[in-house]
């Protein structure tokens, strides 16, 4: 599963050519599975998120993928 904030997509699917925008949203899809990895483009989240499946996250780089979580939409 990929992530990428990027314009508006009809069918983010997590795809490389359509990933999804937020990480809250690749975690919760029904697609994803105990086991799969999700790698995060480099980008700041503005999101909190909550695991609540067994993954493997990859960012870009600590200082290049980043998580707000104090962003209150």
């Amino acid at each position: 599963k990929y992530l990428l904030i990027v314009g508006m997509i009809l069918a983010l699917d997590g795809s490389i050519e359509y990933p999804y925008e937020k990480i809250q949203n690749a975690i919760d899809a029904t697609t994803t599975y105990d086991g799969d990895t999700l790698r995060v483009a480099d980008c700041i989240y503005q999101e909190a998120i909550a695991v609540n499946k067994n993954l493997k996250i990859y960012g870009s780089g600590p200082d290049v993928t980043i998580i707000d979580s104090s962003y209150d939409e």
